[in-house]
């Protein structure tokens, strides 16, 4: 695996334009337990989550695992030695089709893991657009299907997915606070802290400065294929 100078890397990459419209972004976690660190919060997020995670004593060796959206930022227990590869789906599938997904071969470059990523995500999305359209429901029956094959009521979902796109707007953006909670729909800055505090567990202010300090990795040091190098967007490296 290259890594250039740092230890540990996490790079979210637009996905390719065949499946943009199922899948959020592949995201890749390189790790020695520094991004990972005890206390450290995993944001919330509405999006499903696919992981194929190999520990040592694991038989077979790559396991795919699947987890619901998170509703609000928990801090991690302990860190991760190691990698995790996966993407961010805007559908959920059946967590009983996993097992029908084989394993991917993530060892070599980045370059080669997020072709292997690719090569899945085609596999998968024929799955996550095969539902039927649903048919005109009541409210209550809408919401109890939403939360069943989402893991979020419409309203949790909604507020999730403006949370995560004034999250990457104060990531990638000099705009200020105010015209960023106006931009996604906050009602003021106040009701964005408030979103900030309970999805992320720190402030708008102190996550867009530590995003914007930390996001100056060189992405040439860890892809090579120029074509992979436009689609990432986020970037943190040590």
């Amino acid at each position: 695996m290259s890594g250039g100078r740092g230890n540990s890397v996490y790079v979210e990459l637009a996905p390719l334009a065949a499946h943009r419209a199922l899948l959020d972004h592949l995201f890749i976690l390189v790790d020695d337990g520094t991004l990972t660190a005890p206390g450290r919060h995993r944001f919330a997020t509405p999006f499903s989550e696919i992981r194929y995670l190999r520990r040592p004593d694991d038989d077979p060796p790559w396991q795919a695992s699947w987890s619901r959206p998170v509703a609000a930022a928990r801090p991690r227990q302990r860190a991760l030695a190691g990698m995790v590869v996966g993407f961010r789906a805007h559908a959920q599938p059946s967590p009983g089709a996993l097992p029908e997904l084989g394993p991917i071969g993530i060892e070599g470059s980045l370059d080669a893991v997020v072709h292997a990523l690719d090569a899945l995500a085609a596999d998968l999305c024929p799955r996550l657009g095969g539902a039927p359209a649903m048919a005109a429901v009541s409210q209550r029956t809408l919401r109890r299907r939403f939360d069943a094959s989402v893991g979020l009521g419409p309203k949790a979902w909604q507020a999730l997915h403006r949370f995560r796109g004034a999250l990457l707007d104060l990531a990638r953006s000099p705009a200020s606070l105010a015209d960023t909670a106006q931009a996604r729909g906050y009602a003021d800055q106040s009701h964005m802290s408030a979103d900030f505090q309970r999805c992320a567990g720190t402030s708008p202010g102190r996550f867009a400065a530590r995003s914007r300090a930390e996001a100056g990795g060189d992405v040439g040091r860890f892809f090579q294929d120029p074509a992979l190098r436009q689609r990432v967007h986020t970037l943190v490296s040590t």
